[in-house]
């Protein structure tokens, strides 16, 4: 059974629905990959080498400490009912003075806390803000954590209900570009539908998703691949929009392609799939739900699609001083922007034109958050 199945049958995962009503669940999964602190049902990821290479220090064995002292065990999962372990436990993830009495307190003067334990503000701050700026580590609020687990369940059961879905190894729905950052999203980056899955199902034989739940590529270790993808990725948004930026597919399922392939594996074209209605009341429920700066979209080819179906208004073409098509504006109901150009896979002269269009994408952005930004102040 792979760590994925597994993780969907363990006591953790029936047990997030409870934690909403005060509960804290901690999982130390497989001991060296990684942990996960469940606050009210939220998720802070400990990174998977962070309890192999020892990077949280005493903080980790405090938390551990805790968990099982007070906590009832079932194999390596800890479960803590009531307000107290919650407050408990966010205070040593926060290494403030606030743990109790039973965990031996650390030294956290902003002056040398850094100096003192592997765990840094830095660190610190990706856990619980999912963001590097450096803030005070003793700072007393507590991260609203965004969840679409809802949104993410109901792809779940949708496929479940039409089987012939899980032909596809994998759906891709608000997936964190980041996967350490819980907080909401600023950007959406769409996709018409995942590509190619064979080397998925060889590394991975069984359904998965790739979500802000749960991102088996993240779990299992990239493909060469994924790893490729996220690279070009982050070189063309740069690394603060990147980390702010969620991954989402308009048609969640994979296919090689969107031709003779997409009918082959599933009986209907991908044009006249009955699915469309469905995937775009999600995509938009979540596109409501972040209000983000911008959404940016790959694929100028595939652009009459996403006017289709997502109800785009039109907008500006930007364009080089020769008169090369850059980005094509359009946009949703609601002053939210929709950016589309070249996937970042194509070849020939999109190639030339690929430094120009992140440049202007850049640009544009940085406009929307100025303007936004202007708006609340």
């Amino acid at each position: 059974m792979s760590i994925g199945d597994r993780l969907r049958k363990s006591a953790l995962f029936e047990e997030r629905e409870a934690a909403q009503d005060g509960a804290v669940c901690f999982s130390v999964l497989g001991g060296e990959r990684g942990a996960s602190i469940y606050v009210h049902g939220r998720q802070f990821d400990i990174t998977k080498s962070a309890l192999r290479n020892g990077r949280f220090g005493s903080h980790n064995r405090q938390i551990l400490d805790y968990v099982k002292q007070h906590g009832r065990a079932r194999k390596k999962d800890y479960r803590l009912d009531g307000k107290e372990h919650i407050d408990a436990i966010v205070a040593l993830i926060r290494g403030n003075n606030a743990a109790p009495d039973s965990i031996e307190k650390v030294d956290r003067d902003p002056d040398t806390a850094e100096r003192e334990s592997p765990m840094s503000s830095k660190a610190l701050n990706t856990i619980l803000y999912g963001r590097t700026e450096r803030r005070p580590v003793g700072r007393t609020d507590v991260i609203e954590v965004f969840s679409t687990s809802d949104l993410i369940a109901q792809i779940r059961s949708y496929q479940e209900e039409h089987r012939e879905l899980l032909k596809s190894h994998h759906f891709v729905f608000d997936c964190p570009l980041d996967g350490t950052n819980v907080a909401k999203p600023d950007f959406i980056w769409f996709g018409v539908n995942p590509g190619k899955d064979d080397e998925d199902w060889h590394r991975h034989p069984s359904n998965s998703e790739e979500t802000r739940d749960f991102d088996f590529q993240a779990e299992l270790g990239r493909s060469a691949a994924s790893k490729n993808r996220m690279d070009n990725l982050r070189w063309f948004l740069g690394c603060d929009v990147f980390r702010r930026t969620t991954h989402c597919e308009l048609f969640f399922w994979c296919s090689k392609y969107t031709d003779s392939a997409f009918k082959e594996r599933y009986g209907y074209s991908f044009d006249r799939n009955p699915h469309w209605d469905f995937c775009c009341a999600i995509n938009k429920s979540l596109v409501e739900r972040v209000k983000p700066v911008a959404v940016l979209a790959e694929s100028r080819r595939r652009l009459p699609i996403y006017e289709r179906r997502l109800n785009l208004r039109p907008g500006r073409v930007y364009e080089t001083d020769e008169g090369d098509v850059l980005v094509e504006e359009r946009w949703f109901d609601g002053d939210i922007p929709f950016y589309c150009f070249d996937h970042l896979s194509a070849l020939g002269t999109a190639i030339s034109r690929r430094p120009a269009v992140k440049d202007k994408i850049a640009a544009l952005l940085q406009a929307r958050e100025r303007r936004r930004a202007m708006r609340f102040e």
